[in-house]
């Protein structure tokens, strides 16, 4: 694998970058790994078999730093704090676990931390809560609820009013209000589509931008109105993965066929791909 034999795995999952520059990225075999930019070394940190301080899982699907400076990483081992100085993670407990579903096989597909402290997970089973405990330890929930049934669950997006809106596979996008610690299921929109991701709009209140399928859709969570853009608008390909705005509020896409630009002003897109120094076609959700 060029100057990184340590990869051994270019299959990209998820990227975090951190106020020193470093580059985190989770893999789909090979563990956490950390570059430096500065002086081109690579840290990587993989499951150790009968220790319980390594990553529990090689498959890593999302990493978050929350508002306290914790660093948490989500695997197909789990949930875990990592301490870096220690170079040691620790794995959240969870109750309530479907018993048909071992842990093991529950990717964590987004991290995501609410307006009162709590991490939510999105993973393969449905969603994950984490929060303190009186004694200052950290639990986690599995999340029971009505009309979340337990399925894959891409990604998870918080607003300011506290509405939490998740995609699951193909059952739709679906709402749930914030209650004190408890998250009430309110209503399911977008169930004739299959949902990779959702992110908020940065400059529009209520609109959020969800990959799916079918192309690329904006949800107004007020009107509850949306618009597809799909292949026949310009875009090179309908399987739209994730969706990452730029600091002037246009919206770059993630597809089966390079990237896309979305000029908002104009609902335009321009596209490119490993023509244009892509390292590939087909990108990953949530990469």
């Amino acid at each position: 694998n060029g100057d990184y034999p340590l990869l051994n795995d270019y299959f990209t999952r998820c990227f975090y970058e951190d106020e020193r520059g470093r580059i985190w990225f989770g893999s789909q075999s090979n563990g956490l790994s950390i570059y430096n930019p500065d002086n081109y070394v690579l840290t990587n940190f993989r499951h150790e078999p009968g220790n319980s301080k390594s990553i529990p899982g090689n498959i890593v699907g999302s990493i978050l730093k929350d508002s306290d400076g914790n660093l948490w990483i989500g695997s197909s081992g789990g949930i875990s704090l990592f301490n870096e100085k220690e170079k040691s993670f620790k794995t959240i407990s969870v109750e309530n676990l479907p018993k048909l579903f071992p842990l093991v096989n529950n990717f964590v597909n987004k991290l995501k931390q609410t307006y009162n402290g709590d991490i939510l997970a999105a993973t393969s089973l449905g969603i994950i809560t984490i929060r303190k405990d009186k004694s200052g330890n950290y639990q986690g929930a599995y999340f029971k609820n009505k009309g979340h049934l337990n399925s894959q669950t891409t990604d998870i997006e918080v607003m300011p009013d506290k509405m939490l809106y998740a995609t699951l596979r193909t059952l739709g996008l679906y709402q749930f209000e914030q209650i004190g610690g408890e998250y009430k299921y309110v209503k399911a929109f977008l169930q004739d589509f299959d949902l990779l991701s959702v992110r908020k709009d940065e400059i529009l209140p209520g609109i959020l931008w969800i990959g799916s399928s079918k192309g690329l859709i904006r949800f107004n969570t007020i009107t509850h109105a949306y618009r597809l853009w799909d292949e026949k608008n310009g875009l090179p390909n309908n399987h739209i993965y994730g969706t990452l705005e730029d600091t002037d509020g246009n919206i770059w896409l993630s597809s089966n066929k390079g990237l896309s630009f979305f000029n908002r002003d104009d609902n335009k897109f321009e596209n490119y791909s490993f023509q244009d120094g892509l390292q590939s076609n087909e990108f990953n959700s949530q990469a």
